[in-house]
């Protein structure tokens, strides 16, 4: 399936990349033995593919909110559901894939700021704590030219 999935992508097929792409993802959930990379690439075009259709992008988040089998990859599907909610318009989505990471995010100012930008949106009691640590971040990493 994810061959497929990767032809119609080529092919500049978004439906049926995106149908082959989830198909691919949710076999994932009980079948170990794919190739890791295989797989990884398989999740990195899936996003790309996704991002680019609203319907699309809510569709995968869906299918990805669940693990793979044994774990596989947690933080690789777990990065993707960021980037996911990244695309799709300020909401719960966003904090169901911060929650992965919380409360040890990853400490890049991309991250922290999407972080806050999501909590502060949503009005959550996260988002003094998103505050906080992306002033620590700025004050150890400022900018430089």
């Amino acid at each position: 399936m994810g061959i497929r999935a990767r032809y119609f992508y080529r092919q500049g097929n978004l439906e049926e990349a995106n149908r082959f792409f989830e198909a691919s993802l949710v076999a994932y959930r009980t079948d170990p033995w794919p190739p890791p990379n295989f797989m990884l690439r398989t999740l990195s075009l899936a996003a790309e593919a996704a991002r680019r259709s609203p319907e699309a992008t809510h569709r995968l988040f869906s299918v990805l909110s669940v693990p793979f089998a044994v774990h596989m990859m947690d933080e690789s599907r777990a990065l993707a559901l960021v980037s996911l909610s990244q695309a799709l318009p300020p909401g719960p989505e966003c904090a169901r894939a911060l929650s992965v990471f919380e409360p040890d995010v990853p400490w890049n100012a991309d991250f922290l700021s999407f972080r806050l930008r999501c909590y502060q949106t949503l009005g959550t009691a996260f988002a003094a704590d998103a505050q906080a640590d992306l002033r620590r971040f700025m004050k150890q990493n400022p900018p430089q030219f």
